[in-house]
């Protein structure tokens, strides 16, 4: 099962692209661009601000911020395309189904080991025109999260009802059930009563027969065919006796 989405929008980069070799952010760089205008558009994102997911150690928290977000956004650039972690994040981020964004700050060729995956996707191309792409960026990420949000609340409410209906279904039947033993306890007490008045007819006619082993023998007989009913009556004394 997918984890619940903590943010919007997960950025993969190079940190060659956002700080220089004494870990000084470089001014006016593309990620810390891309990072104000999500902020401003009120978008929630994560990144390895301080390069802390850099070893195999840390690559199960890395495939977990991938997996907590709704949408992965590539910064494409001749570093990040050299980088091997980068490529790893495209892949899982593939794997997870996640909505992939490359946003291409060059004409940089596509690592080869994840060609594969976003050879295809529509890009948003930052080097012709780099304050348009800005603004195709918000408004794709914005549209985005707002469609899945509808897809998302229409397939909860789809649930919510299929659960109502069910528990609806589940209510009727368990209804129906309880009424049926109902009835069927009526019969048993009415067939119980004739039983019972039937028996005390043929014993009070038992008494009139003249062959003492015949009275014996339909006495036995008697009481052999009204055993069952016997043994209900007997339990059900027993059980009014306990309960007073």
């Amino acid at each position: 099962m997918n984890k619940p989405q903590i943010y919007d929008v997960f950025i993969s980069y190079s940190r060659r692209d956002y700080v220089d070799e004494n870990k000084v952010v470089i001014p006016n760089n593309i990620v810390s661009q891309i990072k104000d205008a999500l902020k401003k558009a009120n978008i929630s994102y994560w990144f390895d601000e301080d390069g802390l997911y850099c070893g195999d150690a840390w690559a199960e928290k890395l495939a977990e911020r991938i997996e907590e977000c709704s949408i992965f956004l590539f910064i494409s650039t001749s570093n990040s395309n050299e980088a091997e972690w980068t490529s790893k994040e495209i892949a899982t981020a593939h794997m997870f189904k996640k909505k992939i964004i490359p946003f291409r700050v060059d004409e940089s060729v596509y690592n080869k080991s994840v060609i594969i995956y976003i050879a295809n996707l529509d890009f948003i191309d930052y080097y012709t025109n780099p304050t348009l792409a800005m603004a195709r960026l918000v408004d794709n990420i914005s549209k985005y999260i707002k469609d899945k949000k509808e897809a998302d609340e229409k397939l909860l409410a789809k649930k919510r009802k299929e659960e109502d209906e069910q528990k609806r279904l589940s209510e009727e039947e368990q209804n129906v059930l309880i009424a049926e033993i109902e009835t069927a306890c009526v019969e048993i007490e009415e067939y119980e009563l004739k039983a019972e008045h039937t028996r005390k007819r043929a014993t009070a006619k038992v008494k009139k027969v003249k062959s003492a082993d015949q009275r014996t023998r339909l006495t036995n007989l008697i009481q052999s065919s009204g055993s069952i009913s016997t043994e209900l009556h007997s339990s059900k004394d027993k059980n009014r006796s306990l309960s007073e």
